[in-house]
């Protein structure tokens, strides 16, 4: 039905944008997407490891009537190389691979004339990722302006449910149900961005930005969700040497 869809919302893009060797940066966030964990570590002067979490469970409501119900987990893992173009301006490019578990479903309920309807759209299963990121950042003392471009390949693998019940009405009553087994990619572009501020190690952050598909398999087919990400958090960096 064009009426419902699925809300699998994409993970919020990290930018951790280290400044020296043995650097370690953790931060904690909460948006769209439910919690997030983020941190990363320099393991040299121009190299660094990251890892980006997500933990999204809930229920929510949308002002025409649409019920999402989120149980999803996803992580992130990746590594990249980074420098300090001068004392204001940091460069980073990272890419790595990430694993999603997906329980999600919306219903949707029609209050017609013709008959009350009922649509209920579920996607159980695991998506794969892989990604390449570029990211590029403006630093002063008291705040960070960091600007992001993700490229993200995601494999959809498990199984999708539809059901359309239209009840007694002038339609007749009847239902409809499409079961199918997902096996499908589809390609994201995914543009970012973050501002920190704060003083020396602690920082308050706000990250946005949008996924946009732009080939392949569509999770999110309907314009009723649309696909953009919000978060706000707080980070730590321990100084490395």
């Amino acid at each position: 039905s064009s009426c419902t869809t699925l809300m699998v919302v994409p993970n919020v893009l990290y930018m951790p944008l280290p400044a020296k060797c043995h650097e370690i940066k953790a931060g904690v966030d909460i948006g769209s997407g439910g919690w997030g964990f983020k941190g990363a570590y320099a393991f040299d002067s121009c190299h660094f490891v990251t890892s980006s979490t997500q933990l999204n469970f809930g229920v929510h409501w949308t002002t025409d009537g649409i019920r999402y119900y989120n149980n999803d987990f996803q992580e992130d893992i990746g590594i990249g190389y980074f420098k300090v173009l001068n004392p204001g301006l940091k460069f980073e490019v990272f890419g790595g691979l990430g694993f999603s578990i997906i329980n999600d479903s919306s219903t949707f309920y029609d209050h017609a004339l013709a008959g009350n309807t009922y649509t209920n759209t579920a996607f159980k299963g695991n998506i794969f990722h892989a990604f390449t990121q570029v990211d590029i950042g403006s630093i002063n003392p008291k705040s960070v302006i960091g600007f992001g471009l993700r490229l993200s390949d995601r494999f959809y693998l498990g199984a999708f449910d539809n059901i359309h019940i239209q009840m007694p009405g002038a339609l007749p009553a009847g239902t409809t149900d499409i079961k199918k087994a997902l096996e499908d990619n589809a390609i994201y572009l995914e543009p970012g961005i973050t501002a920190s501020f704060g003083k020396d190690q602690f920082r308050f952050n706000i990250m946005t930005g949008f996924s946009l598909l732009t080939s392949g398999y569509d999770v999110n087919p309907s314009a009723n969700r649309f696909p953009f990400f919000l978060s706000f958090g707080v980070s730590y960096s321990f100084f490395g040497k």
